[in-house]
């Protein structure tokens, strides 16, 4: 099973995925209520009124969009219209949503943004594999755009997206300065650790989606972070060792700079070495801790409170001391500050000192993907199966998670995962009492991270899928088929990968031995593809023997 896992809120050394989308397209779903005291889901529903037509959206032009006059302030310059779009679309790829979910707010479809989004990056990629336009800064645009692609990608499995990802990396790789790192354009001779940074993740990502990221592009990276880090402080420094913060002109240089470059080396470093203990982390997150979150003029800094929730996760400190200094702070000021009146509701002010680049847009994008860490965003229970096996296979797995060994700790959460969410209250009781505290912290982290939102997600949507559709589209599909999504039993496929792949294996079941042959048979043809076990094409007279041995080898695997 692909492993469906967002590197923006990529938790390095504690957990591995956050949030895969609802992808499928039944024929009509009810408009979604709000959940209570969500702020992530007013702030997509803004982002989705303010989406231009093309699927892009623009630092300026989204005034275009509001509904009763204009939003404002509205700083910003529209250089950067290819970097919020990639901001907006991973506020939502974070949030649970792809192209094909069908969630309605405000008669708006979340997966119709979605869908529009990727189109706008798939059209403005030129032949060398970059984003957008060429502006004096684009390799920001680039660095998000990329990230976009490649969680696309990894959270719905879909060839569409595979070779844009691939060029898009592709583009990043042959950018990066030799032995070192980036900065605002191609091999430009010149780095700072913030492009760095984000060229880091969206790497990572595509490193972690199954494509291919040579390994001197990270070792060149760790080598610009070690260069500019001030080791008796653990301070990383922006472009030179003991400087850090960035330069902002005229209205807003007053801000007050933060370790921003701190927050981003160590989140690069544990992406790339997975030590959440090394000095250089354990140095860098007290630095952060003595700079919490603030609402307050000057020290307002979305970015800076975005990577360094993203930094403080990972590298908690004793008894959660970090994060537990850090993480009601950052909360506080983002729910207590966020619009609630007006065609405006939903979004937050361009109020710190990098909404002189990205504006409103920006600021709500990466105020999202902030709360995504914070796990302010959760999904509504459903039923799972087989609870009464659950605490059977999920004891052996929980003392996985105090593992020494990296690759264990990391196939005990792929598979505790994959038992969806009735794992959660075995997962509570060694979060709670655990005698070691790796596990008690590990365990933690896995509730705290949203992974079960993604298999509750996904049951819902094999309940609501109308599946007569689905195996009507396979009806006759084979390997080139299933492949293709311009067909419909590739188009069916790329669904069916996409949900809990217990539940599928047993719809599919159920069609085996059903009064439509034909139906039967595109069933028995997605099994094969799904698990490369082949058995005998079912007929009249064989499909319930057919049946029970599909039934008796996923029962045994």
């Amino acid at each position: 099973m692909r492993r469906a896992m967002l590197a923006l809120l990529f938790v390095p050394g504690c957990s591995r995925q956050v949030a895969t989308p609802p992808v499928v397209d039944p024929p009509a779903v009810a408009p979604a209520p709000p959940a209570a005291h969500d702020p992530v889901r007013p702030a997509l529903r803004w982002l989705a009124r303010h989406q231009n037509a093309d699927g892009s959206w623009s630092v300026h032009a989204y005034v275009k969009r509001c509904a009763a006059g204009p939003c404002s302030p509205n700083p910003g310059d529209q250089d950067f219209d290819a970097g919020v779009t990639g901001l907006a679309l991973l506020a939502f790829l974070g949030s649970g949503y792809s192209h094909l979910s069908r969630e309605i707010h405000d008669e708006i479809c979340f997966g119709d943004v979605v869908k529009k989004g990727l189109q706008w990056l798939m059209n403005h990629q030129d032949p060398e594999g970059c984003f957008g336009p060429r502006t004096p800064k684009y390799m920001y645009n680039h660095a998000t755009c990329s990230l976009a692609m490649s969680e696309a990608y990894t959270v719905t499995g879909s060839m569409l997206f595979k070779d844009q990802a691939q060029r898009a990396a592709d583009f990043l790789v042959a950018a990066q300065n030799p032995r070192q790192g980036w900065r605002y354009s191609y091999k430009c001779g010149d780095n700072d650790s913030s492009v760095t940074g984000w060229a880091v993740a969206a790497l990572r990502s595509a490193q972690l989606a199954g494509l291919a990221v040579p390994k001197p592009a990270f070792d060149a990276a760790r080598a610009w972070f070690d260069e500019v880090t001030d080791e008796s402080r653990g301070r990383v420094g922006y472009v030179y060792r003991g400087g850090h913060g960035g330069f902002v002109p005229a209205p807003n240089a007053y801000f007050n700079v933060h370790e921003i470059p701190t927050a981003m080396a160590i989140v690069s470093r544990l992406a790339m070495d997975r030590n959440p203990r090394a000095p250089q982390a354990i140095d860098g997150a007290r630095l952060l801790t003595k700079d919490p979150p603030e609402w307050t003029g000057r020290d307002i800094d979305f970015s800076y409170w975005y990577w360094g929730t993203r930094a403080l996760a990972a590298v908690r400190g004793p008894d959660d001391a970090y994060w537990t200094a850090w993480s009601p702070r950052v909360k506080h000021a983002l729910v207590r500050n966020q619009a609630d009146d007006g065609c405006r509701a939903g979004s937050w002010e361009p109020a710190d000192r990098w909404s002189t680049d990205g504006g409103r847009v920006y600021a709500t994008a990466i105020n999202v993907l902030t709360l995504l860490l914070l796990h302010a965003h959760r999904v509504v229970d459903v039923p799972s199966v087989r609870e009464s096996q659950i605490g059977t296979l999920a004891a052996p797995l929980i003392e996985a998670l105090g593992s020494d060994l990296l690759d264990e700790r990391e196939r005990a959460e792929l598979a505790l995962v994959k038992l969806g969410h009735g794992v959660r209250p075995f997962l509570e009781d060694a979060a709670a009492s655990s005698d070691d505290a790796e596990i008690r912290a590990r365990a933690q982290a896995l509730l705290d991270n949203g992974k079960f939102g993604v298999a509750l997600r996904h049951w819902m949507e094999v309940n609501r899928a109308d599946w007569d559709d689905l195996m009507r589209k396979m009806r006759g599909g084979g390997p080139i088929e299933f492949e293709d999504e311009t067909r419909p039993a590739g188009v069916a496929m790329s669904r069916l990968k996409c949900m809990n792949r217990r539940a599928v294996y047993e719809k599919l079941l159920s069609y085996i031995d059903h009064e439509d042959i034909g139906l039967g048979r595109g069933a028995c043809a997605a099994l094969s593809h799904l698990t490369g076990h082949k058995e005998p094409i079912p007929t009249e007279q064989s499909k319930a023997e057919i049946k029970a041995r599909w039934q008796d080898w996923i029962e045994r695997k």
